[in-house]
């Protein structure tokens, strides 16, 4: 079986480009990673990962170890500014729904881990900006920017939302501008703060805010807005989010700045083709989406987990390739869709519109909203 006698270039070494990784060694698929940056440093932000990408992360024998990046909540839900719930439930509804709580951690020390449990098994090089690539007689060869090149039997982009793997396959079509900005950061909590106590969502006149707990006592929070007002940095917060409720006002006040990221939000229409003979797309390279849903890395880890299981199934790479491509292309995009919508309807900014979006998210059971979230976050 080629697969086997030939190594998978995954170009990337973000999350899904690890995880990727890591599910293909599992199965004894020899892997390179080639990551465009000088080092493997991801952003002090974090990321949620709901039930489904923890089980992936479970069979690949790392689970326990991902729920030890994370922090505890007893209850999640919608706030309004004021600290109201619209829609209230707990830890343990959450968890008889889904089958156990979505948890925050920090994704530069989860990209730590899977770099620890790849180890000696794939080479990860580092500096390699991809340039180019090449189809000939069952060999991808990918070009990069110093010279070098590398030959395989697949080539997968998990090079995020702006890959060079899809332009050189599909053309160059610019992402979809949401028409928001987005920020994100971390913070300590004191000792002995209830920051951790309650999690999700709050929306308010000027933008949203959303809060989870990572471990070590940090909360790593999310906000974003219409557009910017006055700069983009911890007084631009302090101006919107000011006199949100508790804690709100208390993180942006204990975030440093070099633990704040901003940018605008955008996405992409789900794609008609994630792949192209021995080369396939994963992650934000094939689904860009907002992060309204918290889904990003969870798509990606979701995506690696079924790359890895058709590959080791099917001894031809296209038929494989296209097989993965049908499994995960609706779910996929049908999340990115969602998520759009979350962040269009979460742009009201005025007291009027925001009201009325509060009154009537007021109306939902939190039944309701635990049965629409066990819907997006399904695995593969």
């Amino acid at each position: 079986m080629d697969i086997v006698d030939r190594t998978v270039i995954v170009v990337g070494g973000g999350i899904g480009g690890l995880t990727a990784a890591l599910a293909l060694v599992e199965r004894g698929i020899p892997v390179a990673v080639h990551e465009r940056a000088p080092e493997l440093r991801e952003i002090g932000a974090g990321l949620g990962l709901w039930p489904a990408p923890l089980r992936v992360l479970d069979r690949l024998g790392i689970g326990d170890e991902v729920r030890a990046l994370a922090g505890p909540w007893l209850e999640a839900g919608l706030r309004r500014a004021d600290g109201r719930f619209l829609v209230r439930y707990s830890v343990e509804q959450f968890s008889a729904r889904l089958g156990e709580p979505t948890i925050g951690v920090h994704r530069g020390e989860l990209q730590a881990l899977l770099l620890r449990s790849l180890a000696d098994r794939a080479t990860v090089h580092t500096d390699r900006e991809l340039v180019d690539l090449v189809e000939h007689d069952g060999v991808v060869t990918a070009r990069f920017a110093d010279g070098s090149d590398a030959e395989g039997a697949v080539l997968i982009g998990a090079d995020g939302r702006r890959s060079t793997v899809r332009r050189l396959l599909f053309g160059d079509r610019p992402l979809h501008d949401c028409r928001s900005v987005g920020w994100r950061g971390t913070a300590t909590a004191p000792p002995g703060s209830d920051w951790h106590e309650r999690i999700g969502e709050t929306w308010g006149p000027g933008g949203r805010f959303g809060i989870l707990p990572i471990s070590g006592g940090r909360v790593t929070w999310y906000a974003a807005a219409k557009s910017l007002r006055n700069g983009d940095g911890i007084e631009e917060l302090q101006q919107r989010f000011g006199t949100w409720h508790h804690p709100i006002p208390e993180l942006i006040q204990a975030t440093d700045p070099s633990n704040l990221w901003w940018d605008s939000l955008d996405d992409r229409r789900p794609m008609r083709r994630w792949t192209s003979g021995r080369v396939g797309l994963l992650g934000d390279a094939a689904h860009p989406m907002t992060a309204d849903l918290g889904q990003g890395a969870c798509q990606a880890i979701l995506d690696a987990w079924v790359l890895a299981e058709e590959l080791d199934r099917t001894g031809d790479v296209p038929t494989a390739l296209r097989a993965y491509e049908r499994r995960r292309r609706w779910r996929a995009g049908a999340v990115t869709l969602v998520a759009r919508g979350a962040t269009v309807g979460a742009r009201a900014e005025g007291r009027l519109a925001v009201g009325i979006r509060s009154a009537l998210t007021g109306l939902m059971p939190p039944s309701i909203m635990l049965r629409e979230l066990e819907l997006i976050a399904r695995g593969p």
